[in-house]
């Protein structure tokens, strides 16, 4: 049996964090990686962002589990609030299993949805677990589904009577915000999908290269498109339009 301490994590823990993810995921994070996710992101949006991880300790003091949490501006019926990205969930392989309180996975679950519930109680949580994550985290009563997420290919097409155009769309083009301000009421709920926040999650990010491109309608920027390219399909990652 083991006894675990539930912590903050803290800078210094990421030379461990980065060793847990190898084993756990079977591929390498680099630091990069790690501190644009998990420290770049606490100084945007004027310091409306943030994170709240817990680690797990055994009773050697060792990090053997981590549940990662991104505090980011969002939009809820036309009002501002947190939102929280749980993410990075992982347990070391020799303390996976057990009931109740040996069930590591629960109890450091449990512990950072009722620590982010009382720092944020208006904040709306989500994540992208995979099915077997997502199955143990139903059963142990931490995540409910939300919605079943699709991949759709769509062949490529060229009208050139069209009246949308496409073109390349600068990262730091001032007219991003306007964009966001303009649709955002179309929006029940999202992340605030500004030029900061696609700065950070796209053009500063160390993992992929995306592409900004602007759609515009006679002339006048409509809305943006975010990509990636990925062998020979172009992945459409991030919209942002105006509803029909």
């Amino acid at each position: 049996m083991h006894d675990y301490r539930l912590r903050h994590g803290e800078p210094a823990d990421e030379p461990a964090l980065l060793d847990l993810f190898a084993l756990v995921f079977g591929q390498k994070r680099s630091s990069a990686e790690w501190r644009w996710k998990f420290t770049s992101s606490r100084a945007l949006f004027d310091g409306s962002g943030s994170c709240d991880s817990l680690v797990a300790l055994d009773n050697r003091g060792q990090i053997v589990a981590h549940a990662g949490a991104l505090i980011l501006p969002g939009w809820f019926q036309n009002k501002p609030i947190p939102i929280v990205q749980v993410c990075d969930v992982m347990v070391h392989p020799e303390h996976r299993g057990g009931l109740g309180r040996n069930n590591l996975f629960t109890l450091l679950m449990r512990a950072l949805l009722e620590r982010l519930a009382d720092r944020f109680p208006t904040a709306f949580r989500y994540g992208f677990p995979g099915q077997r994550p997502y199955q143990l985290g139903e059963w142990a009563g931490v995540y409910e589904r939300m919605e079943v997420a699709i991949e759709t290919e769509i062949p490529p097409h060229r009208n050139r009577f069209a009246l949308w155009r496409a073109t390349p769309l600068a990262w730091d083009d001032r007219r991003l915000d306007r964009q966001w301000m303009r649709l955002r009421r179309q929006y029940s709920l999202s992340l605030i999908r500004d030029g900061a926040y696609l700065r950070w999650r796209y053009a500063e990010n160390p993992s992929h290269t995306y592409r900004l491109t602007g759609v515009s309608l006679l002339g006048q920027l409509a809305g943006w498109v975010v990509s990636r390219h990925e062998s020979e399909r172009i992945l459409l990652v991030d919209v942002l339009m105006p509803h029909p």
